[in-house]
């Protein structure tokens, strides 16, 4: 569901509330439905084995009425039908029990807004979700309530029936809600979505895991075939030029009453073992290169199939091009016709492998200049020595002001700050809010990032206006009590009049970013200065009254897929659950055993983990880095390959004017003149390649940058050196030959023929 507030709109894959049950029940189209709920880096407990797992959910009986997941041991959906049951797969069951027989035995686990774990008896065992599902799976439980509510935010797969009309679906909910709610500002948009689009064509906030990007995909498949086109068009190149070298063998055979079928016959007798041991070996390296990515290509019967059916066209286009060329060269009757007829052919694929040679080069680094460009935006983004521990349950988050003092005693240990998110993830809560001096009748919303007060200082963002020195965050006990009175109002409609007390008179400060300025109804950011501002939330306890002390640029803490967008900033302790700490040395590992220590001893019950900054970042960006990685290498094997096409181009250029050499030379060319002579017609060939590669190039990359808010420049240099690199990789496989040539003794070249 799309909400849009204002001028906030806020998309994320998972809904709230319990409409979606009323779907099932006001359309007989739509016949099932399942709603999934994750623990969010849940810590699990088997035996003496703690771990964390961000693949533990919580899911309704009905899961296995949408889902084919295969139970191997025990029962699936009536263990989800009763309390404290769960679902564990057989590759976790074998690594902490030993063994897949765990029916009846027990495992605990803390979700990470509970003070204390839940003990679950294991219902059944269910066999590993592939490895191409869009979400997987450790442990399935019955659905549980967390601190005595059950939490209404989940993920929600429909079954309907085929050729159901989704968007009258849509537009009957949209209206239903129209009529039905409260909230009369808030504009909500029904988006159904297949299963099957998920990985490749949603983006929005809160995924359950990161997805792939469909321009991506066409990005690397188009290297792919770049690569096989060079290939072929090499292979095309270099079995002309040998079958040139073998016309008098040809002819001799002719003579001799060989027919065409015999001669195509023999030469594929020659080519086909190598092409075979062409294949083996290619189905080698992709195993290697697949183990290094850690990815099975051959996960389903369809991948099979296409890499079946892809080398079987290969394999048949291979054959065709020789069963054509020994054709051609039977017919051929003498090898200097064979040299003057067909040289003008080789042009055009030349020119077409110099054209996807110079679009690798360019898109490789355009690429690189990107993740270059992302890198350079992000706060601390190349700090190495930067740690953050991450996803800190809320209970740990508590004890949060003790373990910063345990740390900061070490002199290793520069600062240490908190967040509500991670650097560069998705700050999806947005708040309505009312501030003195705006008059709007249209009801606006701010996103919502809370910190600790050295937060600004630590990652070096600097204001624009006024200061970012918030107010120390209040205390665990304080939010706790306003909490409580919030949730109590919101769940159960009453309000403890003497709890609430103890939570009042107390005033926020707020940083703003500079994209809250327009919002906010500011020419300036010094304007903002001083303003008084509420957040109109249910938890209005927890999030009281302030004023705005401080303007900061927009300091991009969060991913660069989407532009930037209003945010405000202010400090609370028991949502900052990503802990921060900057290192006075880049020598981590003996920092990095006192601060486990200091973990273990203030929170034993957890276990400790941490990521680096920079490290986390690459994380949010994997896929890419690992485009930009496999770019490079396709960029690689293409120019290889491009060379030793024109290397052999060149020999075959050389050898049809090897007396035309030796005359020059006899009248008085110099080497210098005979190398220019050989090497001008490779230079115009690069220049008409490069006018055709460079629109091709820069379309292709304005597309994939489309995946960014924020791009960089398309500079005329960048493809300028592409081309530059394609001529001097010519100039340097041509000019060898060419010297060899040109050095040669005139005799020679005059005996040649």
């Amino acid at each position: 569901m799309k909400k849009s507030k204002g001028s906030v709109n806020t998309h994320p894959a998972r809904v709230y509330g319990n409409w979606i049950y009323d779907i099932v029940k006001d359309y007989p189209q739509v016949e099932k439905l399942t709603a999934i709920t994750p623990y969010r880096d849940a810590i699990v407990k088997i035996d003496n084995d703690i771990f964390y797992s961000d693949c533990v959910f919580s899911v309704d009986s009905s899961f296995f009425d949408i889902f084919d997941f295969k139970v191997l041991k025990g029962v699936g959906k009536e263990s989800l039908k009763q309390p404290q049951k769960a679902l564990i797969t057989q590759s976790l069951a074998k690594k902490y029990f030993g063994t897949d027989d765990v029916v009846g035995k027990s495992i605990s686990i803390t979700h990470q807004l509970e003070k204390e774990a839940s003990d679950y008896i294991v219902g059944g065992v269910i066999d590993d979700v592939p490895e191409n599902s869009h979400f997987h799976i450790d442990i399935l439980t019955s659905q549980k309530q967390i601190n005595g509510y059950r939490n209404e935010w989940a993920y929600v797969y429909y079954l309907v029936k085929p050729n159901t009309d989704l968007q009258a679906i849509a537009k009957g909910v949209e209206q239903k809600f129209e009529e039905n709610s409260k909230m009369k500002n808030v504009e909500r948009t029904i988006h159904f979505q297949k299963l099957t689009d998920i990985h490749l064509h949603s983006n929005k906030s809160r995924e359950l895991e990161q997805n792939g990007s469909s321009r991506s995909l066409f990005l690397l498949n188009s290297g792919v075939l770049i690569v096989l086109f060079i290939a072929l068009i090499n292979f095309f190149n270099l079995s002309r030029v040998q079958f040139i070298s073998e016309i008098k063998t040809v002819k001799v055979k002719i003579i001799n009453g060989a027919t065409k079928r015999h001669i195509i016959l023999d030469k594929l007798k020659e080519t086909l073992p190598l092409l075979l041991l062409s294949i083996i070996c290619g189905l080698f390296f992709t195993y290697v290169i697949s183990e290094f990515m850690n990815t099975n290509l051959w996960a389903n019967v369809k991948a099979e199939i296409l890499s079946v059916v892809a080398i079987l066209f290969v394999l048949g286009v291979l054959v065709l091009i020789t069963a054509f060329l020994s054709m051609t060269l039977s017919e051929i009757t003498a090898e200097k016709q064979m040299l003057t007829k067909h040289y003008g052919s080789y042009r055009i694929p030349l020119i077409l492998q110099l054209v996807l040679s110079i679009v690798t080069i360019a898109g490789t680094m355009v690429l690189h200049r990107q993740m270059s460009f992302v890198n350079s935006l992000h706060p601390a983004a190349n700090a190495t020595n930067m740690l953050i521990i991450p996803e800190v349950p809320m209970e740990a988050a508590k004890k949060y002001d003790l373990f910063k003092q345990e740390l900061l005693k070490n002199p290793q240990i520069a600062s240490v700050t908190a967040a509500m998110e991670k650097p560069g993830g998705n700050i999806i809560d947005n708040f309505p809010f009312e501030m003195e001096g705006l008059d709007s009748e249209e009801k606006k919303a701010i996103k919502v990032l809370t910190v600790d007060a050295n937060f600004f200082h630590v990652l070096k963002v600097k204001p624009i206006a006024g200061s970012v020195s918030l107010t120390k965050p209040t205390l665990p006990d304080w939010e706790q009590k306003a909490l409580q009175v919030g949730l109590a109002r919101m769940y159960e409609g009453k309000t403890d009049e003497e709890l609430k007390k103890t939570v009042e008179n107390y005033e926020d400060t707020y940083v703003i970013n500079e994209s809250a300025i327009k919002l906010l109804g500011f020419s300036n950011p010094e304007e903002a200065i001083g303003k008084r501002l509420k957040l109109t939330h249910g938890l209005s306890e927890l999030f009281p009254e302030g004023r705005i002390i401080g303007v900061v640029p927009d300091f991009h803490y969060t991913n660069l897929f989407n532009k930037e967008e209003p945010m405000l900033i202010l400090a609370k302790q028991m949502f900052s659950k990503w802990f921060i700490i900057s290192l006075n040395t880049t020598k981590t590992n003996k920092v990095l055993t006192e601060i486990n220590s200091a973990w273990e001893t203030i929170y034993p019950d957890f276990p400790f983990r941490y990521e680096f900054m920079s490290d986390n970042y690459k994380m949010v960006y994997k896929g890419e880095y690992m485009q930009t990685k496999v770019l490079s290498f396709f960029a690689l094997v293409s120019i290889l390959l491009s060379a030793i096409g024109i290397f052999a181009l060149t020999k075959f250029s050389i050898q049809r004017r090897t007396k035309e050499i030796g005359i020059r030379k006899i009248n008085g060319a110099t080497i210098t003149e005979i190398l220019t002579m050989l090497n001008k017609s490779f230079v115009k060939w690069i220049a008409i390649a490069f006018v055709i590669a460079t629109p091709i190039a820069y379309y292709a990359m304005t597309k994939w940058l489309e995946n960014f808010a924020y791009k960089t420049a398309l500079s005329w240099w960048i493809f300028a050196l592409a081309g530059l690199s394609a001529l001097l990789i010519a100039l340097l496989t041509v000019s060898w030959q060419s010297w060899r040539a040109a050095s040669r003794n005139p005799v020679e070249a005059l005996r040649y023929e």
